[in-house]
């Protein structure tokens, strides 16, 4: 098994750097510090647990090992990639603040204008 703080650090520098570099508007540190260190140490966390428990499911299916091994590394991406999405959003939403309502003026003023289209169009049936 690794060090934890082998995994943990590298992965809290690298979510930063994918919260800081990756968007086309680049938010500021301040709104990117709790959310890479949480999604970082969950990140590591996360790995560890991999690191330990995918030797011993690939060894129970033996015959089927290699097949294995492949479901349970996408299975560990995919919950990465969504830390990861999570993270981001939590960024976005510390850079720019909280919605305040419901669903935007745009998509009310799309459903007020898709409403007299529909009425018109049952009124010519």
């Amino acid at each position: 098994m690794l060090n934890p703080l082998a995994t943990a650090l590298p992965a809290l520098v690298g979510v930063a750097a994918v919260y800081r570099f990756v968007p086309a508007h680049h938010p500021r540190w301040r709104a990117i510090r709790l959310p890479a260190l949480v999604v970082g140490v969950a990140a590591a966390l996360f790995t560890q647990v991999f690191a330990f428990v995918a030797p011993r499911l690939i060894g129970i299916a033996v015959l089927y090992g290699a097949i294995a091994a492949v479901f349970a590394v996408l299975a560990w991406l995919s919950i990465v990639a969504q830390l990861l999405l999570i993270g981001l959003v939590w960024v976005r939403f510390r850079e720019e603040g909280w919605p305040e309502r419901g669903p935007s003026q745009a998509g009310r003023s799309a459903l007020a204008r898709s409403a007299p289209a529909a009425e018109a169009g049952r009124r010519r049936q």
